[in-house]
């Protein structure tokens, strides 16, 4: 589905337990929120790097991160998805080392 994502939107929108539901931003190029079950909702960022890949950046919980403000961290993603570098394999490079929580 494709919308312009704004808080009343997101209010409106259910995902069935155990489906999904992606509803892309038509404001911002990449930008996705994705429901998963009732009350959890995420947003992520969806590009295709220079080698052709799909990477796919998440951006932030829906419940922090307000529809009105996603779209900056989503150009941010972007960005460096442009760069043909990948947030998720960066991401996972900087948490190398952290101890888990017990």
């Amino acid at each position: 589905m494709r919308a312009a994502v704004t808080g009343s939107l997101i209010g409106r929108l259910r995902a069935d337990p155990g489906k999904h539901v992606e509803v892309w931003d038509t404001k911002v190029v990449g930008l996705v929120l994705r429901l998963r079950g009732p009350g959890r909702a995420v947003w992520v960022d969806r590009a295709r790097t220079a080698d052709g890949k799909r990477a796919t950046a998440k951006v932030g919980d829906h419940r922090v991160l307000r529809a009105a403000d996603a779209g900056r961290p989503a150009l941010v993603a972007l960005a460096t998805i442009q760069q043909g570098r990948d947030p998720l394999v960066e991401r996972r490079g900087r948490l190398v080392g952290l101890r888990p929580w017990r």
